[in-house]
């Protein structure tokens, strides 16, 4: 447990120095967020972190970060331009929506296996 609240600092802190204190700070409190809201639900299921939930979690957290990065940069950029705050947030969503959709569409194959074999052996091996 203590890696992991480690691994979620040191990413708020690299975020916060490479994008600014701002946008660190949102990309941050989303990501804590996730996590425990993760545990919750994990925990409400009656499930347990094991190598492929970790290594599923582990993915999924970078994606999350990497796409709450993809968002907040393009937001600044369109900020910078001069654009206003509600047709920045509008304009990149727009701009990047398939992109990253297919980013998570991409990775699921990757566990989906993973996932229904492990619900199969619970049946036959309880």
């Amino acid at each position: 447990m203590v890696n992991l609240i480690e691994s979620v600092l040191i990413v708020i802190i690299v975020v916060m120095l490479a994008m600014g204190f701002r946008s660190g700070y949102i990309i941050g409190i989303g990501l804590v967020v996730v996590v425990l809201g993760s545990f919750v639900i994990l925990h409400m299921m009656h499930g347990t972190l094991q190598r492929v939930s970790l290594a599923s979690f582990i993915v999924a957290m970078g994606m999350l970060v990497d796409n709450a990065i993809v968002i907040t940069d393009g937001i600044m950029v369109d900020m910078k331009r001069g654009i206003p705050k509600p047709d920045a947030l509008v304009n990149i969503t727009k701009k990047t929506a398939w992109a990253l959709l297919g980013g998570y569409y991409d990775r699921y194959p990757d566990f989906f296996t993973d996932l229904y074999v492990a619900r199969y052996n619970r049946r036959i091996c309880p």
